[in-house]
């Protein structure tokens, strides 16, 4: 085809383009995990939906190109070229070094090329279409996408993934759609480059293509000698991928991490090399990664394999069950909830659950009006929900903040409902690794912006030690937490003591004068106290002590901040019970209580209704 060749236009001495793309710089930092991810989206998002129980196939095959087969090789070696003299101007030597590797690879006998093939999906339609169409806005547009509100990409930066992985940065396309269309086209990502006496210089791009229009070719082209397509699909051929060493293991742990449950519903099945990852082979391939594979995901195989899952549908926004939740009860589990969207891949792992809470967990988003509105608020890598992208629109950003929400609240609902204790038994250990910042994760940033403005607006003391004595005995741990719930959006209570504050104040000092003279601070090991809310709406709770010897003590309680710092006047003490026993309280402490040698049982109730991290400080009184 004589007419076939690589056109680099001119800009009409418009901008310059440089090697720093945006969008490829995205994905550069985990190459072959991105290209993974966004192709299987990609292809997922163009299923065939009259091939009813087949899954989407892509297939990862690596060749070598001889090249004399490389569609006018002459052209783009002189445009790689250009593109290195221009690099060598520069004060940056990254594009130097890309492009003297370019050159490198584009003068060898043989040029290295990995295939990307998906098939029972319908092709990428609109070849040579002037306007908007899935084929130009893959082959020709920049940060164009025009997908259905389910699909999984929406930024049109996907697709350069496949540029990051290219040490030409040059992708060759060809598409056979279900309706008869054939297209094949080349794109190579360089940089401007000035050329002859114009003054002028390239846009940085260059087509491959029949025409000055740069119009694709209309053939279906391969050029993997081995490969030829017989039915409708699209093939990327991504030009010089040099990585050998473990991409088929990572094009399988990348298709396990990001879209176990599309491969487990029977939606994908992934070939690679002499490895096939479908729903029959899944199981096996997850024991053989299972130490290279997320724990998320090896706990995500269990919420579907396992027999004890509880197992949930919830309404959040319409009237339909839009969302399932799976959640196993296990000491050892990540406390992580793997969250899955349309079309069925995982975007965040959300986590910040109370420490107490011991399981792992999923939610699908099964709901079309629910994944239309979390895909608005994805960023470019589709890794997290952001309702702030979505400010142009306050309504949409509020209703998104709200979902969001909800979902978190409907899954910390179940686990509260879970995790529910029988008075007299103790449920977990709380200490300073399970402490949850005053930060929702789960974008409830009316409820967090509550909190810290309550924090604040209090007066915040480090912890002090009382005494420099070194410890009498061993009871628990000097400061003790429990994690920080924002199911509500109520602010902590800092009234004093009413109606004498003053004089309380005054008793308080004195109080706490005193125990610098008649007390030692006591150390802790973690295992000796346990905290468990026995009913946070009223502000109960429950403390397992173990002492070693029967003594007397003072127990000094505090809230505290994200930062273990105390929250002065933050919680007072409105009832107490020692192994049955009423004993005297103070403001936020209890004084003279009698502890027995081995278990003893301490009920308190506090002026908060909401979980608080607490700190407990112990003082021996000396005899």
């Amino acid at each position: 085809m004589s007419n076939l060749k690589w056109r680099f236009p001119l800009a009409n001495f418009g901008p310059k383009y440089g090697f720093n793309h945006a969008g490829i710089e995205t994905f550069t930092g985990r190459r072959i995990e991105s290209l993974t991810r966004e192709i299987i989206q990609n292809s997922l998002d163009a299923k065939d939906f009259t091939k009813k129980g087949e899954p989407v196939i892509i297939e990862f095959s690596k060749f070598n190109l001889e090249k004399n087969k490389f569609p006018d090789l002459k052209t783009l070696s002189a445009a790689i070229d250009s593109s290195y003299i221009e690099a060598r101007k520069l004060t940056d030597t990254t594009p130097q070094s890309f492009f003297r590797n370019a050159k490198k690879i584009i003068a060898a006998d043989e040029i290295p090329f990995l295939r990307v093939s998906d098939f029972n999906t319908i092709g990428l339609k609109g070849v040579n279409s002037r306007s908007s169409s899935p084929w130009t806005n893959l082959v020709k547009a920049q940060g164009v996408s025009d997908k259905a509100s389910t699909d999984g990409g929406s930024f049109g930066i996907g697709k350069n993934a496949a540029y990051a992985c290219s040490d030409l940065r040059t992708i060759i396309y060809s598409t056979l759609t279900v309706d008869g269309e054939v297209g094949t086209q080349g794109v190579a990502s360089l940089i401007s480059y000035s050329v002859g006496d114009s003054r002028d210089h390239t846009q940085g791009i260059g087509y491959l293509s029949v025409s000055d229009e740069n119009d694709a070719i209309e053939k279906l082209i391969s050029y993997d000698s081995n490969f030829e397509r017989k039915e409708p699909g699209t093939d990327i051929f991504i030009a010089g991928v040099t990585e050998e060493e473990n991409i088929v293991d990572e094009i399988i742990i990348a298709s396990l991490d990001n879209f176990f449950y599309a491969i487990y519903k029977n939606d994908l099945e992934i070939r690679v090399k002499n490895k096939t990852l479908n729903h029959l082979t899944l199981k096996s391939l997850l024991n053989e990664y299972r130490e290279e594979i997320n724990l998320t995901t090896y706990e995500l195989s269990r919420l579907f394999y396992d027999e004890n899952v509880n197992i949930y549908e919830e309404n959040i926004y319409g009237t339909e069950k839009d969302i399932e939740i799976r959640i196993i009860i296990d000491e050892d589990g990540s406390r992580r909830v793997s969250m899955i969207r349309k079309p069925w891949m995982k975007i965040k792992e959300a986590s910040g659950f109370p420490g107490q809470y011991k399981f792992f967990g999923t939610v699908i988003i099964k709901g079309n009006d629910l994944n239309t509105l979390l895909r608005k608020t994805e960023n470019p890598q589709h890794d997290n929900w952001e309702p702030d992208r979505i400010n142009h629109d306050p309504k949409t950003k509020k209703l998104a903040i709200d979902l969001i929400y909800k979902i978190t609240k409907t899954i910390r609902d179940k686990l509260e409902k879970l995790h529910e204790v029988p008075l007299g038994d103790y449920a977990d250990i709380f200490g300073a690794e399970d402490y949850i910042p005053l930060t929702d994760v789960s974008g409830n940033y009316q409820a967090q912006q509550k909190v810290e403005e309550a924090v604040k607006s209090s007066k915040i003391s480090p912890m002090s030690t009382l005494t420099d004595n070194k410890p009498q005995m061993t009871i628990s741990e000097s400061e003790y937490e429990l994690s920080l719930d924002l199911d509500d959006y109520e602010e902590l209570d800092y009234d004093e003591p009413d109606p004498y504050k003053e004089k309380s104040k005054h008793k308080k000092m004195t109080f706490e004068e005193s125990l610098k003279k008649t007390t030692t601070r006591v150390n802790a090991k973690r295992e000796d106290i346990k905290i468990i809310s026995k009913n946070r709406h009223e502000g109960e709770y429950r403390l397992i002590i173990t002492s070693n010897k029967a003594h007397q003590y003072h127990l000094k309680f505090n809230i505290l901040d994200e930062q273990s710092k105390i929250i002065d006047g933050a919680i007072i003490i409105q009832n107490a019970v020692v192994n049955g026993k009423p004993v005297a309280f103070f403001d936020n402490y209890l004084q003279y209580i009698e502890l027995q040698e081995g278990q003893n049982l301490l009920d308190i109730k506090i002026n908060q209704d909401i979980y608080v991290s607490i700190g407990v400080e112990i003082y021996e009184i000396q005899r």
